[in-house]
């Protein structure tokens, strides 16, 4: 048995068990009042941002207090890679992942079926413990799964690197065969939009629908009546949000092409868009949806809440965004 070290605990959240759990239970709970009907029946696909809890927690515990764990038995987390260069899927080689709280199991077997599909590689296990995309989902998860029937159920995480729209397709039809079975939920770990210098990305637009892009070069200065740079960030980041929800990857691959948001789990999204794309209206119906309402928001992504790291005002100023959402499928 080889166990994942839970190597930002401590840093980018708490390390000490007793400190964690009230951390998540104060997050959750603060959730909670403000949206008493969580969680909501059949939500079982999650996005949720992967920063340090101090700017990221309250928005990750929103995507997790709405989590429908009455039947889910295997998580599929899919999450990018920040620090090793590679093309297309690595998949974990480890059998357990740490969190303070206590371990996750991870589903061997089943990552065992998944790599005979020949688009996996096994992700290395110092760079593994490095990335923190999917470690910071784990704390969340464990408390939210811990009292649950099933119990913590077991994990299948996969670190999405640079693949093509092609690979992104076909990894979709691999995981749509498990997207069926309601006992499995899919999780994306993303932050959205990197704003900055160092982010080398300054796009800017004063209108809400983002349809005309500027980019901010050195010196430049707003009027005191221009929209501000974090409204204009928050407008890029609800325009892709918006178009996640219409369920589309052609309309995904349309709005990065023409704003380039560094959206960093963006490939995680269209393989998640894809994998929804492979059900069919179909089996809309095996399931009950047979409302035309109902099948029109089936697998459809929908919005909790939005923040960012802090708010820029000025060109040499930086922030990171954070969404929290789900699908009832």
């Amino acid at each position: 048995m080889t166990i994942r070290t839970a190597t930002h605990a401590g840093s980018w959240y708490e390390g000490s068990k007793l400190r964690l759990s009230k951390q998540l239970d104060r997050l959750l709970s603060a959730v909670g009042t403000a949206h008493p009907e969580y969680p909501l029946s059949g939500a079982r696909v999650l996005v949720g941002p992967h920063a340090g809890y101090a700017y990221a927690g309250p928005t990750l515990a929103e995507t997790y207090k709405v989590w429908d764990t009455s039947k889910v038995k295997r998580v599929f987390i899919m999450g990018p890679s920040h620090y090793m260069y590679f093309k297309g899927f690595m998949i974990t080689g480890f059998s357990e992942f740490e969190t303070p709280l206590g371990n996750i199991p991870v589903d061997v077997d089943c990552i065992a079926k998944l790599k005979t599909s020949g688009l996996f590689g096994t992700f290395p296990s110092d760079a593994d413990e490095e990335e923190h995309g999917i470690e910071m989902h784990l704390p969340f998860l464990y408390k939210a799964t811990e009292a649950s029937e099933n119990g913590v159920p077991k994990i299948v995480p996969i670190v999405v690197g640079s693949c093509s729209k092609s690979d992104e397709k076909k990894l979709g039809k691999v995981l749509a065969e498990y997207f069926k079975d309601e006992e499995n939920s899919f999780i994306v770990s993303t932050d959205f939009c990197h704003w900055g210098k160092r982010f080398s990305y300054r796009a800017y637009t004063e209108m809400e629908d983002a349809s005309v892009i500027a980019e901010l070069g050195l010196g430049y200065k707003l009027s005191p009546d221009s929209t501000p740079i974090y409204k204009s960030i928050e407008y890029l980041d609800r325009k892709g949000m918006a178009v996640l929800s219409t369920g589309s990857t052609k309309a995904w691959n349309n709005y990065i092409e023409d704003t380039d948001n560094t959206i960093c789990g963006r490939k995680p999204l269209s393989v998640l868009l894809h994998t929804i794309e492979n059900l069919s209206d179909t089996r809309m119906v095996q399931n009950g949806f047979t409302d035309t309402a109902q099948r029109s928001s089936w697998g459809k992504l929908q919005w909790i809440g939005y923040a960012q790291s802090s708010k820029a005002k000025t060109i040499s100023d930086s922030s990171v965004s954070y969404a929290s959402g789900y699908a009832i499928a």
